[in-house]
């Protein structure tokens, strides 16, 4: 969970750096937390004349996971950056080499620890699973895959149906 006086002690610091480098970051930056963020750490979209970030409360293990997602953020309200795109690219290079960061495209959800994993499962509603190999996957709620299952098909190949959990 993150907490209001770290999240300003970050933010603040996360400002500076990219300050510092002179990378055109928005003044405008609403900031957001949802905790049904269990895939993303992190998103931007444009609100209002500016930009919203919305950050998960469950995925961050670390001060350093959460700059890095703010930095990544924050590149996308700098002019042509709402994608990962050259520009996008050039600052996260820029932070990167000058400053012995890793911002990067994506990261991977699936690194998350045991007990990470076993809490947001805890939250999911649905499953779809494999008939052949056996991998799941934990919807909250209704989706195309959930409802007609028989419509996709496993990375393997397999058959897939679906099933409401209850109570786990």
């Amino acid at each position: 969970m993150i907490n209001l006086e770290l999240f300003t002690k970050i933010k603040n610091e996360t400002f500076d750096i990219l300050s510092s480098l002179n990378i055109p970051v928005s003044k405008k930056i609403v900031f957001e937390f949802n905790e049904n963020y269990i895939k993303t750490y992190g998103s931007t979209e444009y609100f209002k004349g500016g930009y919203k970030i919305v950050l998960s409360t469950l995925l961050f293990k670390s001060e350093k996971e959460l700059k890095n997602t703010l930095i990544h953020e924050c590149l996308h309200t700098c002019p042509n950056c709402m994608n990962h795109g050259k520009t996008w690219k050039k600052y996260a290079e820029k932070i990167n080499s000058n400053l012995n960061y890793n911002i990067k495209r994506c990261t991977d959800v699936n690194e998350l620890e045991k007990s990470l994993k076993e809490e947001i499962i805890k939250r999911q509603k649905y499953c779809v699973e494999c008939c052949n190999c056996g991998q799941k996957s934990f919807f909250m709620r209704k989706c195309k895959s959930v409802n007609y299952p028989n419509l996709y098909k496993c990375k393997c190949g397999g058959e897939l149906k679906s099933y409401e959990l209850k109570g786990i």
